[in-house]
């Protein structure tokens, strides 16, 4: 007997009209059945690298989320939204290395098939037996998509995994894994829920978070938005200049530590970074032979180091700052980790050549450079010129 089977790429067509016909259908008989009052809003901690170890800082991150907290076999007990549908159809195709099922929640992203299918196998072969039993966590709101966090327990006592798949609505209403767009902002999210397993009273969400600054992250705006949630303060002084006047904290041991650095003695120096990061400074300054140190050293002080802005987020403190003969806007701009000892509640430098996800998205000419902190100091800009003189 001769056996004609269908072609993968006809077969996913087929399959690919037959699930929009369908999400189509459940989504004009569910409407907003999915549960809509589960929806919550809350603002998350983010978590931030000092050298080894991570700390809650008091930047948040703010959006609507709909919590689940149940295995795999319950999830779909109450109805599903078509995200839902989508995420729960993806988790089961990736589970039983259904390609044609992958491709097909994959049809609007230009993801080649091989890079597609080595994706999904990764997936199956990192977490094994597990992926089958895995838990639903949450579903995180972010614009026109979800990010799915979804985790396993790889063997008995061991630290929870938590990951995600983002499922994005396209102009039809139609969802679709979208695996190649995952930006820094999905990996923040997927790392804070990666903390909140392992210390969830350290990081639990909150509905009464307030900070000074609150901008909608890029991206987010049209759908449901992100927010960046922060404290912090415009500046305008070169830390090699005269001293500013006393009761900053941050601003005034900013300063104090490159008055330090200024007398050129590299060990002084270090004693105000964290540990590991004093260590690898002493141990990338005393490499250099003395022509390159003092090359190096004087540079860095004709440059200055004119701060800008402080983010606080304390314990960690992030210093903006510019050198040379920038204008100071926001492109031009560099920053530095300050942390305070949890212990001593001393400040120390700390993350020389050492970040964290964050950093991917305070880098972010997109997401965060242009559209926040270019804001904040185009504000202050505007708030001091009408200052009477």
């Amino acid at each position: 007997m001769a056996y004609n089977f269908m072609p993968i790429t006809q077969c996913t067509t087929i399959c690919n009209h037959t699930y929009r016909f369908i999400v189509c259908l459940l989504s004009v008989t569910l409407g907003c059945v999915a549960n809509c009052a589960d929806i919550q809003t809350a603002s998350f901690p983010v978590p931030i690298r000092v050298d080894q170890g991570w700390i809650r800082s008091s930047l948040f991150i703010k959006c609507s989320f709909k919590p689940y907290r149940v295995p795999l076999r319950e999830f779909g007990a109450t109805p599903l939204d078509p995200r839902e549908l989508a995420f729960k159809r993806l988790v089961a195709a990736v589970g039983t290395n259904d390609v044609a099922t992958c491709l097909d929640l994959n049809s609007h992203s230009k993801t080649n098939i091989q890079h597609l299918t080595e994706l999904a196998l990764t997936y199956k072969q990192t977490y094994g037996s597990q992926f089958n039993s895995l838990l639903v966590s949450d579903q995180f709101y972010r614009g026109k998509s979800s990010l799915f966090i979804w985790g396993v327990s790889l063997e008995p006592g061991s630290w929870p995994v938590r990951r995600s798949f983002k499922i994005t609505t396209d102009s039809e209403n139609i969802p679709y894994w979208d695996a190649d767009n995952r930006d820094c902002l999905d990996i923040v999210i997927t790392d804070i829920m990666q903390k909140a397993a392992k210390l969830p009273a350290v990081y639990a969400p909150s509905k009464t978070v307030q900070r000074k600054f609150q901008y909608p992250i890029s991206g987010t705006t049209n759908g449901s938005p992100v927010y960046l949630q922060f404290d912090g303060k415009t500046y305008d002084f070169d830390a090699f200049g005269p001293d500013i006047p006393p009761g900053d904290e941050v601003a005034s041991y900013y300063q104090a530590a490159y008055k330090t650095f200024m007398n050129g003695r590299k060990e002084d120096f270090s004693t105000l970074y964290t540990e590991s990061s004093g260590k690898k400074y002493l141990n990338w300054v005393l490499k250099m032979r003395p022509e390159e140190f003092d090359a190096y050293h004087q540079h860095v002080i004709k440059s200055g180091r004119r701060v800008r802005f402080i983010l606080n987020a304390d314990p960690i403190f992030i210093v903006f700052y510019c050198s040379g003969s920038s204008a100071g806007g926001a492109l031009d701009l560099s920053y530095e980790y300050v942390a305070r000892d949890p212990t001593s509640r001393e400040l120390k430098l700390t993350n020389f050549y050492s970040e964290s996800f964050i950093d991917d998205l305070l880098k972010s000419k997109d997401l965060f450079v242009t559209p926040i902190l270019n804001d904040i100091l185009s504000r202050s800009a505007s708030a001091s010129a009408k200052q009477p003189r």
